[in-house]
């Protein structure tokens, strides 16, 4: 089962990317600017931030867009508009009475996990929620010098009436934006099982492999990040810089992290990639026709 128990090692991943902004962005700090009503995050230094939580949010809600075409479950955080009935929160009610159960020592944990795992959606399951932890991780932008001109643009807003469509009077501000043109590296990391003895934790192992890469390839065409988007901020590009493993499985590659901290350098990931993406579709049509 997906837990703390696995009966196999796992696989680490790391992928390279940089993220270039090809409009002006922001990332709200959620206070006043120097000079306008509404700031953006900047570090000790003034340069913008790229929080890797920003990154993650919505490299989540691609993913949860794709699941379902890939044959996953995804409770977009939300029992009663997805339909799922995930235990992505401590209110679930069934939730709640397994865990006192637990505090009383029936079950045990180990078959508390379990249950968890049965009762969490395929995504949450990848991504983690306020019971268990996730096993994919982005790191913060690191802001790539060059690329930033050492400027902060405002821009001016008013206040729309949603009845009537037009400004309201009175009503102006104005806030920071990050110019176009800047260049973030980050590093997206996931561990997976897919020598598990378990069938379905061997299935989960393709699943995941298979959502990440198709939203992988999505982001390569463009994407959408951070605040104020619907009105043309944040238009980003992503590009993939490298891609590494290492088995845990594998006493050599362990021996070269470990000693060297050397990754296996996986120069085909393209290819590697696309054939998860369409095996998981196989799997996901065969299913859909057994059951139709």
């Amino acid at each position: 089962m997906w837990g703390p128990h696995y009966e196999s090692l796992p696989v680490r991943w790391r992928v390279e990317l940089e993220i270039e902004f090809l409009t002006a962005w922001r990332v709200g700090s959620g206070e006043e600017g120097e000079t306008t009503d509404l700031g953006i995050l900047l570090d000790p230094d003034g340069r913008p931030v790229l929080p890797g939580s920003s990154i993650k949010g919505v490299f989540r809600s691609c993913c949860e867009r794709l699941a379902g075409s890939l044959g996953m479950s995804a409770c977009l955080l939300d029992r009663g508009l997805s339909g799922v009935d995930c235990w992505n929160g401590f209110a679930h009610e069934e939730f709640r009475s397994h865990r006192e159960s637990v505090s009383k020592g029936k079950p045990g944990a180990v078959e508390f996990r379990r249950r968890l795992e049965r009762k969490t959606c395929h995504v949450c399951r990848f991504f983690g929620t306020t019971m268990m932890g996730g096993r994919v991780a982005l790191s913060d932008g690191r802001l790539v010098a060059e690329s930033w001109a050492e400027v902060v643009e405002r821009r001016d807003g008013v206040v729309i009436d949603r009845d009537e469509g037009t400004a309201r009077d009175g009503l102006k501000y104005d806030y920071d934006v990050a110019p176009a043109g800047m260049t973030f590296a980050s590093s997206l990391e996931w561990i997976d099982y897919p020598n598990a003895k378990d069938p379905e934790t061997a299935a989960q192992t393709r699943r995941e492999r298979a959502m990440l890469a198709a939203a992988l390839f999505q982001w390569l065409d463009g994407f959408a990040l951070g605040g104020f988007t619907s009105r043309g901020l944040g238009r980003a590009e992503l590009r993939v810089k490298s891609v590494e493993t290492v088995d845990l499985g594998n006493a050599e590659q362990v021996r070269e992290f470990l000693v060297r901290r050397q990754w296996e350098k996986v120069e085909d990931w393209e290819e590697r990639w696309q054939d998860w993406i369409e095996t998981q579709f196989d799997a996901a049509l065969a299913g859909a026709s057994t059951t139709a």
